[in-house]
């Protein structure tokens, strides 16, 4: 009987060997890789920018530096956008590095997150002449929605919101680009445009979301637009993203609004429900008034804001946003509706943060308003609250000019237990008490400011000391 010959094996062990090497190769590879990207963000992160080349030559980084080394350090240093963007600058100019247009959404999505807007614009210009050298090839696009989503949102932030028609129009689309269109045109009050995309994203099978809705219904509430708010309700209601208004749904609806910032919306069933006497929870007056916070400034706002604090539901402390509020207030000089605000604040004994508070203090100092100056600085002191040391050296000064010295030094005094005193401090206290002729407790002031280490420069010294003379 014939046996056949099996066929013959080829070198098992050679073919293993080459396997394991290979591996081997890759796995070095990627363990250099590792250690260059973390040797890289290490001294970026740690070191100034004017000392990289010198300490970036020796990793040999230039002839290493490809578009996914340059994602790992930047997934590295994420936590300082303003880095992310300076290195990214650096790395165009000496190493020759060309972003894509992946690169560049990166780095505006971390600048994005943060408040540097202003230099995400700038990474996305390039962007967004590439979505319009695409328009016109009447080309579509292949790429990552997530992407495109960050170019959407920054178009839309900016104010901006139509050139995201661009990208629509060149076949990329979703949900979130859709939503930025239809609140874009709602907040413009052009509900005609609105609800034209919004039958335009049902027609590429995107279902609207009770966010969708309630951005067109937030609109026609700022508009007064009656036929437009009892449209999307019905439509709100037939999709069953809320069900019809009543009194055991007011809570839910006015929270669900609040959750995507709608606060005109918010505010509708807010009415109805005081017309219809409902009693809302307590946890729907806090929602109400954090999403109110977040508003820019307004008489309807502050009006809402007041209200809510005045029925005393809020439970929570929100001193910190009603601070910021306050501020912004301020700063738009609408100075009745601010002290309104202050006062309830205080009366409700939540403790204003100290750049609240000196908005105030400076504005009564330099119109001669040192009473109101002094009230409010007693009102913190009871809080335990305090101000910024450079709004103290501002009070002190107002009061010492007006000869009220003991309040001066109450203040002072205060100061200290707060440890908020500086060389400036001092130096107006001890000049302030010289011209009132009290020169011991004037020495023993200087003395303290020197046992603290807060002896002014020398010029200034020289001038403080010519008042004991």
């Amino acid at each position: 009987m014939r046996i056949n010959k099996y066929p013959e094996i080829p070198n098992v062990s050679k073919f293993l060997k080459s396997g394991s090497e290979n591996s081997s190769s890759k796995w070095r590879t990627q363990i250099n890789q590792t250690q260059l990207v973390s040797q890289a963000s290490t001294i970026l992160l740690q070191r100034h920018p004017k000392l990289w080349p010198s300490l970036l030559k020796p990793l040999q980084i230039s002839s290493n530096f490809t578009p996914s080394l340059f994602h790992q350090i930047l997934n590295r240093i994420r936590t300082q956008p303003k880095l992310c963007y300076d290195f990214f600058n650096w790395a165009r100019k000496n190493l020759d590095f060309k972003p894509d247009i992946g690169a560049r959404c990166e780095l505006t999505r971390i600048l994005f997150g943060s408040e540097l807007s202003e230099l995400a614009k700038k990474c996305i210009f390039k962007v967004w002449s590439f979505i319009r050298w695409l328009g016109r090839m009447g080309d579509g696009v292949l790429g990552n929605h997530c992407m495109w989503s960050v170019v959407a949102k920054i178009l839309y932030k900016d104010g901006k919101f139509e050139r995201i028609g661009g990208i629509l129009k060149v076949g990329v689309y979703s949900g979130d680009m859709f939503d930025l269109m239809i609140d874009g045109y709602s907040r413009r009050g052009d509900f005609g445009a609105a609800l034209d995309y919004l039958h335009q994203s049902t027609g590429k099978g995107i279902e609207p979301s009770f966010s969708t809705y309630s951005s067109i219904l937030d609109g026609a509430c700022r508009y007064n637009d009656e036929e437009v708010i009892e449209n999307v309700l019905s439509c709100m209601v037939e999709k069953g993203h809320i069900l019809k208004a009543h009194a055991s749904e007011y809570d839910f609806i006015i929270k669900k609004l609040c959750g995507v910032g709608k606060t005109f919306a918010m505010d509708l069933f807010f009415k109805r429900a005081c017309d219809e006497n409902a009693e809302l929870e307590h946890a729907t007056y806090e929602c109400m008034f954090m999403a109110l916070l977040c508003e820019d400034p307004s008489l309807r706002i502050s009006n809402l804001l007041v209200d809510i604090i005045r029925r005393g539901v809020v439970s929570i402390s929100p001193a910190k946003e009603l601070s910021s509020y306050v501020r912004k207030l301020c700063a738009e000089r609408q100075w009745r509706e601010a002290e309104e605000l202050l006062d309830l604040v205080l009366d409700q004994e939540w403790s204003p943060d100290p750049q609240c508070c000196g908005s105030f203090v400076r504005r009564y100092c330099s119109t001669r308003q040192i009473d109101r100056a002094i009230l409010l600085h007693n009102k913190l002191e009871e809080l335990k609250g305090t101000l910024a040391t450079d709004t103290y050296n501002i009070l002190v000064a107002a009061l010492l000019r007006g000869r009220r010295s003991e309040e001066a030094i109450k203040v002072f005094d205060y100061m200290k237990r707060c440890k908020t005193v500086d060389s400036e401090s001092f130096a107006l206290m001890i000049r302030g008490l010289c011209e009132e002729k009290e020169m011991r407790m004037a020495m023993k002031l200087h003395d303290e400011m020197l046992e603290l280490g807060l002896k002014p420069d020398q010029r200034t010294y020289k001038r403080l000391i010519t008042g004991f003379r």
